[in-house]
């Protein structure tokens, strides 16, 4: 078993108005895969890199090649992502788990994985190292760039960064640093909603005109999500209340894959109440956060049948997360 160090650079719209939207609204297009293969003993035993020639932002953002360096002249050499996922795919071999920096960037391969109809069930279980070093050397969450992890140990910065290439061999570096195995079996997300669900969704309905927030979800068993891909109409499975507001369940397209579905419940001007509805695809992170809810849901749930107070369940601390993937 290897594991995969990967790291990604994307393009994005200039604007908002610019943006690819159908069949979901495309926040970034991948132009860079670089990565690292370390075997069990964390030993570098090869690395990977390709440019990739975008289809739909062709013209380099801005911002993008101020922070990345990358140039419209370097993307010439590119080839269509098609062709570079297909490397990479034959790159990584057949048992490993993925490691990256942070959250967004297997969020990102899986939407341009869907953006050109390709397969996403060949993406393995994956880790963010972020979290682990965190909890490891600060006891806590917080989100700490790749950056300062490499102050924190004294690596030599001899590469620069924001370089997909030179960003896996830095977290890669940082690897070495980790109890990973450790980090690994102790693995619990427990993500900021803010951040799980900012201007990530690949389709969105509002139903408008409800009396009252509770028949606003009383109503979700007629709200019609459909696939962002082929438009089918998606079973729903396993609300779960959130807040007196949002409540989340999953679906799954056969031919798509997995998504979240996010609702919201809110006041409107005219005094009624609408729901709008969210569709995400349904990464591991989601899928754990959504694995977590549930389990606190459940428990909850058992409590209230036993006849235990509220301050009884919110002093339930000793939840057992399941992972849903495992259970599939």
């Amino acid at each position: 078993m290897h594991y995969i160090v990967l790291d990604l650079e994307w393009n994005q719209p200039f604007s908002n108005k610019q943006a690819k939207k159908q069949p979901f609204l495309l926040v970034g297009e991948i132009i860079e895969i670089g990565a690292y293969k370390l075997d069990d003993n964390l030993n570098v035993v090869d690395d990977f890199k390709i440019w990739v020639a975008p289809k739909y932002y062709k013209k380099l953002q801005s911002r993008v090649k101020r922070i990345t360096g990358i140039t419209q002249s370097m993307l010439a050499y590119g080839v269509p992502f098609i062709n570079a996922v297909s490397h990479f795919k034959r790159w990584c071999g057949t048992e490993y788990v993925i490691l990256t920096w942070g959250r967004d960037d297997i969020p990102m391969l899986i939407d341009n994985l869907r953006l050109h109809s390709l397969d996403t069930s060949w993406i393995p279980r994956w880790y963010n190292l972020q979290l682990i070093f965190s909890k490891q050397f600060f006891g806590d969450s917080q989100q700490r760039s790749l950056a300062s992890a490499v102050d924190f140990f004294e690596i030599e910065a001899t590469r620069s960064a924001h370089d997909a290439h030179n960003d896996a061999y830095y977290t890669s570096e940082v690897c070495k640093h980790l109890d990973l195995k450790r980090g690994i079996s102790e693995y619990r997300i427990l993500p900021n909603t803010q951040d799980l669900f900012s201007n990530s969704h690949v389709y969105h309905i509002a139903y408008h005109g409800f009396e009252s927030i509770d028949k606003a979800f009383a109503a979700h068993s007629s709200f019609i999500i459909k696939c962002p891909m082929c438009k089918q109409r998606l079973p729903v499975k396993g609300w779960v209340q959130c807040s007196a507001t949002k409540a989340i369940a999953v679906t799954r397209c056969e031919k798509h894959g997995d998504y979240l579905i996010r609702i919201k419940v809110a006041k409107n001007k005219d005094g009624r109440y609408r729901a709008s509805v969210f569709l995400y695809t349904a990464d591991s992170v989601l899928m754990s956060f959504y694995s977590q809810k549930l389990e606190e849901y459940q428990t909850k749930l058992r409590f209230k049948d036993r006849g235990y107070s509220r301050n009884d369940m919110d002093s339930y601390n000793e939840i057992n997360i399941s992972d849903l993937n495992d259970n599939k």
